[in-house]
């Protein structure tokens, strides 16, 4: 529309005028009207208004993409506090709680140990990230707004959120009494393992790659390899066994996922039934059925292994300390939020719950090296064990599923023989017991027959 305030600078202006005023020109009712051209302009195209609107296939791709959550409601609601960071947050959906507030300035203290000890400025920071700053928000299932219309301020916060975990996983690895290391209280590092654990404190490992890699002459395909080192060694504390420390992996989470998992996921061939979802046996009824348990030396989740011929048992160590609860929760929250992510902790989780029922179970677990606890409670074991699989269920078309099955039917196969085999023992007693009854009484018989022949 025309702008007609500068009308008003003119305040003695003739009829003529008023009348031009009143009576609009043709260009003043061409502004008025704008032509088809101008209305195609101001009107978007539907090429555009698809940019806008993103297809259905382009919003399952972004959520594809996504590999950070925040938990849903149904799962925080049995246990809040195993997904709710205590000393520190990381990544965007934490950050400013003010009980968080106190551990910001030992941030700031790791990015500045960075930018001296290699001589790089936060600009130098900022340009290896600027290119991958949609990639990483990307990686955030509904991330707020403030964050999405603020890129420096989320490029911001994830150099100083990755500088500060790159400086908690290096001072694990060399203990030295330099003042720029914290040095935190025992106690605390707890707790920062902990926080970093949880899935709604997780930072794209993309981060710390191109962060180290400003300050690294070493190719990508190594700092990948290095920081999936730092990772298991900060909280596995040996990295020897581990064949996949080389896998690009999506945030520390999945790089303890990927380090317990013996290969990707996979979907065997096979149907449901109905069968198959019959609850596990536990440590002491397979020990019943004369099922013998060993602690298998790889310790790959996913490598149970049931050798028939000798009925052995082959499961890897599970290690029950103060991360264990927050450590499986969390992993099994990221399988069931994740696209593609697979089952095979949930399955694990499940598959223990089964054997372990009582403190029997436990014990006998404990004695084969198959369970190490901290204090060695058979109880908190159990319980432990039962918190972690509270409404979980095993998928039926995992291959533990599969596992679980042919266990269950050989522990059914050995039942049915073992009692068979009473059976047999009670019949074979009675019987001998008949066979000699009826031997006596054949043999007083031809006796007494003997002896009244003999007196006639």
């Amino acid at each position: 529309m025309s702008d007609r305030s500068w009308i008003i600078d003119f305040p003695n202006s003739s009829e003529d005028e008023e009348e031009e005023m009143n009576n609009p020109s043709e260009e003043e009712e061409e502004m008025k009207n704008p032509s088809e051209e101008e209305a195609e302009m101001n009107n978007p195209s539907e090429e555009e208004e698809e940019m806008k609107n993103p297809s259905e296939e382009e919003e399952e791709e972004m959520k594809n993409r996504h590999s950070i959550f925040r938990v849903l409601t149904s799962i925080t609601s049995l246990n809040e506090k195993a997904y709710m960071p205590k000393t520190v947050s990381l990544g965007p959906y934490h950050q400013g709680e003010p009980h968080l507030q106190p551990m910001e300035k030992h941030k700031k203290r790791a990015l500045d140990h960075f930018r001296k000890t290699y001589g790089k400025s936060l600009e130098d920071y900022s340009k290896a990230l600027e290119d991958v700053v949609p990639q990483l928000m990307d990686s955030y299932d509904h991330l707020d707004e403030k964050w999405k219309n603020n890129r420096e301020q989320f490029l911001t916060l994830m150099i100083i959120d990755g500088c500060f975990l790159l400086k908690i996983l290096f001072e694990n690895m060399e203990r030295s009494k330099d003042p720029t290391h914290f040095n935190f209280d025992p106690q605390l590092v707890i707790y920062i393992r902990r926080d970093i654990l949880m899935l709604e404190n997780q930072l794209p490992l993309l981060v710390l790659v191109k962060l180290l890699l400003v300050q690294s002459a070493k190719g990508e395909d190594d700092v990948i390899r290095c920081i999936n080192e730092l990772v298991i060694k900060f909280y596995d504390g040996d990295t020897s066994t581990n064949d996949l420390i080389g896998l690009n992996s999506l945030h520390v989470l999945d790089v303890l996922r990927k380090s317990m998992i013996l290969g990707p996921s996979q979907r065997p061939f096979y149907q449901a039934y109905d069968n198959m979802m019959e609850e596990g046996r536990s440590a002491m009824q397979l020990r019943r059925a004369r099922i013998k348990f060993k602690r298998n030396p790889w310790n790959y989740i996913d490598d149970i292994v049931f050798f028939e011929r000798t009925n052995v048992l082959s499961l890897p160590e599970l290690i029950m300390n103060e991360l264990t609860e927050i450590r499986f929760l969390n992993l099994m929250a990221l399988e069931r939020m994740g696209k593609c992510m697979g089952s095979e902790v949930t399955s694990y989780v499940t598959f223990m719950y089964g054997l372990i029922k009582s403190e029997e179970d436990a014990s006998l677990l404990q004695s084969k090296g198959i369970i190490k606890s901290a204090d060695g409670n058979d109880k908190a074991i159990v319980d432990g064990i039962k918190e972690l699989a509270r409404d979980m269920y095993l998928n039926p078309y995992s291959n533990m599923c599969l596992k679980q099955y042919h266990l269950n039917r050989y522990y059914l196969m050995r039942k049915r023989w073992s009692q068979f085999q009473e059976w047999h023992t009670i019949m074979k007693r009675h019987c001998f017991k008949i066979t000699l009854a009826l031997i006596s009484a054949v043999v007083l018989w031809f006796l007494n027959v003997n002896v009244k022949v003999y007196h006639i």
